[in-house]
């Protein structure tokens, strides 16, 4: 499922401006909190994100929050977890793109783990690496709640094969996401096996598709590209390897 087929509830902010959004948010009958920044456009400052995330926490209807495009800071992501933490429950987030770092990853581990209802989390393209890898394994190790359904956190291109060992940590079967997007992530051969190793074992007698991207990673060789396709052949995973 792409980011843009995930939950689209028909009362949303799209194309409002931020205040017309805290003011939606206030009527407590949005759905979808859809601020994603135009290519033309400047980010929303972080005040003003910080004046978003308490609203949401307010807000009791509130499913998606898509803030692609948006520069989060560590004040801001810490304002998502500290949403989480006052009970915002919203069940998609979308913070591509937002220059997020490893010291914003390991905030959004606390939204991972402080809110329970949360079924996906897209953080791609936004200069994680190893620590803020091994924040997020550690944070969906910790949930309370069901396991994501979603985990993307492709072209992070310095995560490699460190950040892939740590988040090997996140496919065991008790914890592991039906979806893990790790695409153009400096992945090698041995972040390939070990995600392969623990990812595919947990999707043992699970009804629910499964999936692992792991294409455009020019570091994982031919011979590992075949081991992997042909162990996700054997439990039923779809994988995405070659291209």
């Amino acid at each position: 499922m792409s980011r843009a087929e995930d939950d689209t509830p028909a009362e949303t902010t799209h194309g409002r401006s931020a205040a017309s959004a805290l003011r939606a948010l206030d009527s407590d009958a949005t759905r979808t909190v859809n601020l994603t920044r135009r290519a033309d456009a400047p980010s929303l400052e972080t005040p003003l994100l910080v004046s978003l995330a308490r609203a949401i926490a307010r807000a009791e209807c509130v499913v998606t929050v898509n803030l692609s495009g948006q520069r989060l800071d560590v004040a801001a992501c810490h304002a998502l977890a500290r949403a989480a933490a006052d009970g915002a429950s919203f069940r998609v987030l979308d913070c591509g793109d937002c220059g997020i770092g490893d010291a914003g990853a390991a905030e959004l581990a606390e939204v991972l783990i402080l809110n329970a209802r949360l079924e996906r989390l897209y953080a791609p393209a936004n200069g994680i690496g190893r620590d803020g890898a091994d924040a997020v394994a550690a944070g969906a190790e910790a949930r309370l709640g069901p396991k994501l359904r979603t985990l993307d956190l492709s072209d992070n291109e310095e995560l490699g094969d460190a950040g892939a060992i740590a988040l090997a940590r996140v496919c065991r079967p008790e914890v592991a996401p039906s979806e893990l997007r790790l695409a153009a992530c400096g992945i090698g051969d041995a972040g390939a096996r070990a995600l392969a190793g623990a990812f595919f074992p947990s999707r043992k007698d699970t009804r629910r598709a499964s999936a692992l991207a792991l294409h455009r990673n020019p570091l994982i060789s031919a011979a590992a590209r075949l081991e992997v396709a042909t162990a996700a052949r054997e439990a039923g995973v779809k994988v995405f390897v070659f291209s």
